[in-house]
């Protein structure tokens, strides 16, 4: 019974345990915002300071992103054939900038075909 609530859970194959948990901002410190990186994996903290956490899983790290892009997290983890194309190395994330309704500059990431 206990087996099957963790069934349908998806199963991304890139071993992100010695990955560093980092921010959008210091991550493009050292790392050009023009490059479409691999994504390995993603997931969702419930636990964090602000609420729940969207996590996409790089090559080294573990990006936190933005909170809108949670559903987007959550729609890709819900879908095995998603799941499938991240594992062959088929998604890519990139960044974009966009103005918020205050007209401030933000940085943003968007989910890409490779």
């Amino acid at each position: 019974m206990f087996n099957e609530m963790f069934n349908n859970s998806p199963k991304f194959t890139y071993n992100a345990d010695n990955n560093t948990y980092i921010g959008i901002t210091d991550f493009l410190k050292d790392h050009d915002k023009m490059i479409t990186y691999q994504v390995h994996g993603m997931f969702v903290t419930k636990n964090g300071k602000y609420g729940p956490s969207g996590i996409v899983i790089l090559d080294g790290f573990n990006l936190r992103v933005p909170k809108h892009i949670i559903k987007a997290i959550e729609a890709i983890r819900n879908d095995p054939e998603a799941v499938k194309l991240v594992n062959e190395g088929h998604c890519g994330l990139k960044f974009r900038e966009y103005d918020d309704k205050n007209g401030v500059t933000r940085m943003t990431v968007d989910f890409v075909d490779v």
